[in-house]
């Protein structure tokens, strides 16, 4: 029975790392979790052109940069590090993470720990000789 309980343990770590790493997929493979932000998304509305760093044209911030900023999108993002301690602590390393060492304890508790019931949990009788 231990095996099959093993065995079940391992399929369900991997199946966590596999859901959370398509989820990572599907949502652009950021680096950091992101989500929408309301404030963000009305300033870009406000703004001329609707981004914010067209707001900084006329800084000369893009002048040694080679070209203009790259704009994140304003969705969320699952990352592959989390990006603060509130909401933002969901990511790739803290969902997938429980899930991969589940799959490695179970994995080598398969490999290592082939051990019978009988070995390791019989009584062992052990023989008294008397003298006289």
């Amino acid at each position: 029975m231990k095996p099959f309980v093993r065995l079940f343990a391992l399929i369900l770590g991997v199946a966590i790392v596999l859901q959370t790493l398509a989820l990572w997929d599907a949502t652009g493979r950021a680096a950091w979790t992101r989500f929408h932000d309301a404030e963000r998304a009305a300033a870009e509305a406000a703004a001329q052109g609707g981004s914010l760093a067209d707001l900084f044209e006329g800084t000369g911030v893009h002048d040694d940069a080679g070209g203009a900023l790259e704009a994140l999108p304003n969705a969320f993002a699952l990352g592959l590090l989390p990006s603060g301690p509130d909401r933002h602590a969901v990511s790739v390393l803290t969902l997938a993470g429980p899930g991969a060492l589940i799959a490695l304890w179970s994995f080598g508790g398969l490999l290592f720990c082939r051990r019978s019931a009988k070995s390791c949990c019989a009584p062992k009788h052990h023989q008294v000789s008397v003298e006289r």
